[in-house]
Formats: structure tokens, sequence, C-alpha cells
């Protein structure tokens, strides 16, 4: 039996060297063989293609940030592509029509990346002082680890931190 664990943290200021190399850790960490071909899976791509596999919709929070204001949307679908998948989004507040939209949507490249094949058994969410964080527990489809991680979202666009525990079988 082993235990492992690893920290990443992404945002738009962050280098794109920086988080390829993030990216391949956490590959390593997952127990996947990665591939030139990897793509992350978008929300786009599921809402468009898959919408019967979304299983979780809920707000989470609020942020405030750069004169904006909304709240924390959290997606979440299951058994796609092999694993479970999960995104965030920063809402608008409703405008004068009485319509809110998404201002940015993150995709986790640590779960969405398509030979990723955690299965989530719980996904939750709390407020936080600056953001939201989300809690979820998992198993490896490839080797049956168990994995906790907790994913710290920030109310500045874009900005998370995951940190994430693999206990081997």
């Amino acid at each position: 039996m082993c235990f492992l664990s690893m920290q990443i943290t992404s945002g738009p200021r962050m280098s794109e060297r920086k988080k390829k190399v993030g990216l391949c850790l956490l590959l390593a960490f997952v127990s996947i063989a990665g591939s030139a071909e990897s793509r992350v899976i978008s929300l786009e791509e599921v809402l468009g293609h898959y919408p019967e596999e979304i299983t979780l919709i809920a707000q989470c929070g609020r942020w405030t940030t750069e004169g904006q204001a909304g709240f924390y949307k959290i997606i979440a679908a299951e058994f796609l592509f092999g694993g479970s998948r999960l995104w965030v989004q920063w809402m608008a507040d409703r405008d004068n029509d009485g319509r809110t939209h998404a201002v940015h949507t993150l995709s986790f490249e640590e779960i969405n990346e398509e030979h990723v094949e955690l299965l989530f058994a719980e996904v939750r969410c709390e407020e936080s002082r600056s953001g939201i964080v989300l809690y979820f527990s998992a198993e490896d489809g490839h080797d049956a680890a168990s994995i906790k991680a907790k994913i710290s979202v920030s109310e500045t666009i874009g900005e998370y931190q995951f940190l994430a525990k693999r206990k081997c079988p």
C-alpha cells in the first residue's frame, strides 16, 4: 500500500510551461501514460453532445472581483469518456432582463483530461472567505486507488489550487 500527495496551483497568470509540467505530474500521479493526442474535455462539448451525462448543477458561494459580482455554478458529469468530469463557472448576477451568463468557465485539466479516469463517489462545495472550496472523493479507474481532493477556487477569475491525496490499493 502507498500514500501519495500533490498540490498544483493554476490560474491565468501561470505560464503555459508550468501548467504543462503540473499536468504531467498529475498524469503520473493518477498512473496514466500520457499521450501527445490527449485533450481536455470542455463543458461546451458535453452540453452539445452528451447533456444526459450531467449529474450535478449547483450554485455555491458568491464572487466579487474587478467591479463584477456573481455566484459560482458547479457542473459535474459521470462516466464520460471513462471518468467523472467537473467544471466551475463564474456566473454574473442577473441583468435588467433577468438573465445571467457565464463570465468564465474553468475546466480542471487535472480531472477533465480525456485519459484521466476518476470516478466520483462524492462532490461537495463550501463557501470560503476568498471563493469556494470543492471536495471530492474518487476511485482511479486505472488501478482502483482511492483519491481525495480539495480544490480552492479563488474570487479571481480562473485561479484555483488543486490538492490531492492518493491511497494505493
